[in-house]
């Protein structure tokens, strides 16, 4: 239910066209215990994939004394938090414990590594006139803000947790998820769908204590168009300040560290590969570091910088 909520905008109208790519995943429950299975025609390592993928959020190897078994467990309080048993295509959890995200997150890299000819970004995306900018920088940097800045003026909404982006023609694709917003810097069209509340936005406190509002862009900005669109501008944010800023800079090999693709994005694939259409991927679009004002303000530059 959770996965139909954040991705309800991604589901296909014809999921039995042959062509597309598919992970099965499949859930039995017995007591406490949830047994996942999942089921693709790619070989996969779960537990090296999980590591490479979200070994950031303090997980790691646990001695097994149960053959053909791998533990993969918590390193940061609480130490008695989830425990995860991976055994070749399967998984065992504790229902006790949150589990759910995990999982999850896993299901969805695990089908997007399947798609060889698409890029993972996590970014935001959007389409002004017509031209694709994909906005890159760490959590609370001010992706999701802009991207609604800019679906408030009726500009497209591709995305503002993942970007997808097709590599042989260098266009970015919808990747419209549930949006979430935080409190900080809002546009004045957001501030007022808040205040107005409704059922249009939900409330919901995310693990780390925080509140958010969640809705799905369909509904909140029914003109912000989701079409596909070549990269022309992308956009790495800095910092917030008084006034919005942006500095061009001509892109390197040394600028790639600045680009930030999904683990599964590079799963699998020849190092040089990646790297030849990440270049390639800069090389082609006009690279600025942002300074992010208000919204209004910034939105503003954003849409001149693409025009110019």
């Amino acid at each position: 239910e959770r996965f139909r909520e954040l991705y309800t905008e991604c589901a296909v109208s014809d999921p039995s066209r042959p062509d597309l790519p598919r992970v099965l995943c499949q859930v039995r429950y017995a007591g406490d215990a949830a047994l996942v299975t999942f089921e693709d025609p790619d070989p996969l390592d779960l537990i090296e994939f999980t590591l490479a993928l979200f070994g950031d959020r303090g997980y790691a190897e646990r001695g097994s004394a149960a053959e053909g078994w791998r533990f993969l467990g918590a390193t940061e309080p609480p130490e008695d938090g989830p425990t995860f048993a991976f055994s070749d295509s399967h998984v065992l959890v504790d229902r006790r414990h949150q589990w759910q995200s995990l999982i999850g997150n896993l299901a969805l890299n695990r089908l997007l590594r399947r798609q060889r000819d698409l890029l993972f970004f996590h970014a935001a995306s959007a389409s002004v006139h017509g031209a694709g900018i994909m906005m890159m920088g760490p959590k609370r940097s001010g992706k999701t803000t802009l991207a609604l800045a800019l679906a408030e003026r009726g500009h497209g909404f591709l995305g503002d947790e993942i970007a997808g982006l097709r590599a042989s023609s260098m266009e970015l694709i919808p990747m419209r998820r549930s949006v979430s917003i935080r409190e900080g810097p809002r546009s004045r069209a957001v501030d007022a769908l808040v205040q107005r509340g409704g059922g249009d936005l939900r409330p919901e406190r995310f693990p780390d204590g925080s509140r958010r509002l969640r809705g799905e862009m369909a509904t909140l900005f029914p003109s912000a168009g989701a079409s596909e669109a070549r990269v022309r501008a992308i956009m790495f944010l800095r910092r917030f300040s008084d006034a919005p800023q942006a500095e061009a800079f001509t892109p390197g090999r040394e600028h790639l560290s600045l680009l930030t693709p999904l683990g599964c994005t590079l799963w699998g694939v020849p190092r040089a590969i990646r790297i030849m259409q990440m270049l390639r991927l800069m090389s082609g679009a006009r690279c600025f570091v942002l300074d992010i004002g208000s919204p209004e303000d910034t939105t503003d530059l954003l849409e001149g910088l693409v025009e110019a």
